[in-house]
């Protein structure tokens, strides 16, 4: 499968190493790189830059970037999310790898600024950026519309945004004036305020009053029973004002129930936003969360009006229509009614009108609906190891494998499986398998894998993880 970076063929490969190689299909020919930046590149150790290499045969050209011990930004925040002085110091070094790189003479427009081709090594501070020296290069987008877009996919994993900041960055990102001096010195504020901020107080919740006691055993039945009544006599609705709505405060289980009910709301929305970030997703997603809070606030306004149509109560009975079944005298118990007479022929005759299925409509075939046929058809995996065998439906379209973690579909606990290993995905050509830059590695069909390169699965074909095996399955 064809994989390309600004009109540029790129491949993995693992030789010695773990690299991305710009050029692989021998069509990026010499006379296309910027010989200066490239120099530049070779020749200095420049901070925050993938080292790079070049390899010249006849007159095509491959620029190899080192990725070993390197993870792309994109697993990095999946598996653990960031806090907003995180966000606001990731972007700060990328904006200062920007603006350093004009000491090198290199162009800010010559970096792929995105999530999957940006690569992070043993620490979130350790970052490095992918740089091409290559004129022109066909990138579509400059490096204000690119470092937006990015600051809007990363904000999903944040734990806690707080203040202007984040819309402060994306306005000035769409200023005819930007400049990544700017850029740094608008990061720097933000990251100083959001060390600044108080930690958000834990919620608290009012204490429950406790329930009054329970009326003493002395004080007779019917004693109690005209009390209770005449203390709700006491306190309720006068007859002109019994047609009117009266809004009772909502329970403290209520508000509680209500208050979950939003909590698991606004996180099915937040998991949406961040299996599809984007900008007109975000949008969505906030005008939902808007939805749910209007919605919860019409129901405790109006809910009186929703069940105000109910039984009366036994409270609500008068005191003096009370009546008191009396141990001394027996219950007269209604005789029950006649039970209908059967006919003893009806069920001679009932097989006569009973339609029996036949032979020939057991022989019709059954449409499947598309839900049944999709159900049938689904992929799986099946699973061998410690003698025994499992399957494991795959849901959706992906499926990651790893020792542990939010975005891991099938947890592998084992010694030597990453934390997010392996990934099986639905392409528009069909299912294909990626090992995440783990450590140990993978294999498919007994081969090794190249982390970060993306293989085409056919049905029967075995991924080895350490001593597990995953056998593919088309369904």
């Amino acid at each position: 499968m064809s994989q390309q970076i600004a009109g540029i063929s790129y491949d993995y490969v693992h030789n010695n190493g773990h690299f991305l190689v710009m050029g692989s299909d021998g069509r990026l020919l010499s006379s296309e790189l910027a010989n200066l930046q490239v120099q530049m590149l070779q020749s200095n150790t420049i901070p925050r830059l993938l080292p790079v290499s070049m390899e010249e045969l006849d007159l095509s050209v491959s620029l190899r970037y080192d990725l070993s011990s390197k993870r792309t930004l994109f697993q990095v925040v999946q598996d653990s999310s960031l806090s907003l002085i995180e966000y606001y110091e990731l972007l700060l070094m990328i904006a200062t790898a920007l603006d350093d790189s004009k000491s090198y003479m290199l162009l800010e427009d010559q970096y792929i600024l995105q999530e999957n081709y940006i690569f992070i090594g043993a620490k979130l501070q350790d970052i490095y950026l992918l740089y091409l020296p290559i004129k022109p290069l066909q990138q579509g987008k400059g490096v204000a519309e690119q470092f937006r877009e990015l600051a809007m996919n990363l904000i999903g994993y944040v734990r806690e945004v707080k203040g202007d900041g984040f819309q402060s960055l994306l306005n000035y990102c769409r200023n005819e004036a930007f400049s990544v001096s700017e850029l740094k010195k608008l990061l720097k504020r933000n990251h100083q305020k959001a060390i600044e901020m108080p930690p958000i107080r834990p919620l608290s919740y009012p204490s429950v009053t406790p329930a009054p006691p329970a009326p003493s055993a002395s004080m007779p039945i019917r004693e109690q029973a005209v009390k209770a009544s005449r203390e709700v006599a006491a306190t309720s609705i006068p007859d002109h004002q019994s047609s009117a709505v009266v809004q009772a405060p909502l329970q403290q289980r209520e508000k509680m129930i209500m208050a979950l009910v939003l909590i698991l709301t606004n996180a099915l929305v937040l998991k949406v936003y961040m299996d599809h970030p984007s900008e007109g997703m975000m949008l969505v997603c906030l005008g939902l969360t808007l939805l749910t809070l209007d919605g919860a606030y019409i129901f405790s306004k109006f809910r009186g009006s929703i069940f105000s149509k109910k039984a009366p109560s036994f409270m609500e009975i008068e005191p003096n229509n009370i009546q008191f079944n009396n141990p001394a005298k027996p219950v007269p118990v209604q005789a029950s009614a006649p039970q209908p007479q059967i006919d003893p022929q009806y069920y001679n005759h009932l097989s006569m009108q009973t339609t029996l299925l036949g032979s020939a409509a057991a022989d019709q075939t059954v449409l499947l609906t598309p839900q049944q046929a999709a159900i049938q058809a689904a992929p799986f995996l099946e699973i061998r190891k410690n003698g025994q065998v499992e399957k494991h439906p795959i849901h959706g379209q992906k499926l990651v494998i790893g020792r542990g973690g939010d975005v891991v579909h099938y947890v592998e606990d084992v010694i030597g499986v990453s934390r997010t290993h392996l990934e099986i995905s639905q392409e528009l050509d069909g299912w294909h398998a990626k090992d995440l830059g783990s450590k140990n590695g993978s294999r498919l069909n007994d081969e090794q894998m190249t982390g970060h390169k993306s293989y085409a699965l056919q049905d029967g074909d075995v991924i080895r993880i350490v001593k597990t095996e995953f056998v593919f399955r088309a369904g």
